[in-house]
């Protein structure tokens, strides 16, 4: 502050003050394209004696030897070093190793601050830190190489496309899932609430809209009209190949009637033997070709073949029923000798069909 006064009279004369301005702060350094790291081992100091303080005036000493600004330097970390011979934690005040990195701004320069730090006399260091503030230090051990490290690259603009063009195609799919699928669900809501409106829609664009509503909404009622219509074509084609069964059948024939040619058996089955004979009709005196099948003849003789008496009502039930068959379609039965076994059936004269067949 300069400035005069005077004071005549009782008069008071101001005082003209001029104010300096401070010194501007140091620059930031510019953003770091490459870093280095290095340890220098200072004696004289523990990790606990070497507190922020001393960390700012050991910063501000790297700075003024590569000439940058304190900003650049970071110190990374501070331990206690070891004796060599006995694994031991040093006395405090005895040794520490100083972990730091130092921004750069490009390989070149790192390179050129990397050789500022490796060569500097150890004697002329130790001054510096002194000089700056850390008067305990009695020795430094500067290292004889660095790591350098390169920050990556920033993203370029092929990626930003890349990433652009990506959405761009997650937008076009959710647009074409969006166009496929609406009308997907009008025509699944419509199927459940208007069927028949939805239908007769889709009849109206002729042979193709036919054919894409029986796909969807098929004419249910159409279909059970045609099947009642297909139903009521069987039924009459049955009954026109529907015969009269015959009525008060005597099943029960006289062996008397009945004469067997067994010396040339028809043929053999699991169910007996079939023999040709002759069947004698009482009412006209008119003889029949038959065959005859023999169920219980164990002796290969028709006339020996005795039925047992709890088979013999089973028979004549069933026997009952199949004399009342008449169809052209099936060998007609003529009725049965119960107490032989015997049915009497109609006589095929053209042999059996695998003789025809082969």
């Amino acid at each position: 502050v300069s400035g005069t006064s005077s004071c005549n009279a009782g008069t008071l004369t101001a005082a003209t003050c001029s104010v300096s301005s401070p010194p501007p702060p140091p620059p930031s350094p510019p953003p770091a394209k490459a870093s280095f790291t290095a340890s220098y081992t200072l004696n004289g100091y523990t990790k606990s004696s070497f507190d922020l303080s001393a960390q700012d005036k050991f910063k501000n000493t790297v700075a003024d030897i590569l000439g940058i600004s304190p900003g650049a330097v970071q110190i990374l970390s501070v331990y206690n070093a070891f004796k060599k011979k006995r694994r031991t934690l040093l006395a405090s005040s005895d040794k520490i190793d100083v972990d730091f990195k130092v921004e750069a701004l490009d390989d070149s320069d790192a390179s050129r601050l990397s050789t500022a730090i490796t060569s500097i006399p150890e004697s002329q260091l130790v001054t510096k830190l002194q000089n700056f503030g850390l008067s305990e230090v009695t020795e430094v051990s500067i290292p004889s190489s660095v790591v350098f490290y390169a920050p990556p690259p920033p993203p370029t603009t092929t990626i930003e496309t890349e990433n652009s063009s990506s959405s761009d195609n997650t937008t076009l799919i959710g647009a074409a899932i969006g166009v496929v699928s609406l009308p997907a669900i009008i025509l699944a809501i419509m199927k459940v609430f208007a069927s028949k409106a939805l239908r007769a829609f889709l009849l109206k664009f002729g042979g193709c809209g036919r054919r894409f509503a029986d796909l969807i909404v098929p004419d249910t009622q159409g279909d059970v009209k045609k099947i009642n219509v297909k139903m009521k074509d069987v039924e009459a084609f049955m009954m026109k190949q529907k015969l009269p069964r015959l009525v008060n059948t005597t099943p029960s024939l006289d062996e008397s009637l009945i004469i067997v040619e067994k010396s040339k058996p028809l043929g053999r089955g699991g169910f007996g033997v079939v023999f040709k004979g002759n069947m004698l009709r009482s009412s006209t005196n008119e003889t029949k070709r038959v065959a005859v099948k023999c169920l219980f003849n164990p002796t290969q003789d028709p006339m020996k073949a005795v039925v047992p008496k709890d088979i013999a009502k089973q028979i004549n039930r069933e026997a009952t029923i199949l004399c009342s068959l008449n169809h052209p379609n099936i060998i007609r039965i003529f009725g049965i000798v119960l107490n032989r076994g015997w049915i009497i059936m109609e006589l095929c004269v053209y042999g059996s069909l695998r003789s025809i067949l082969l």
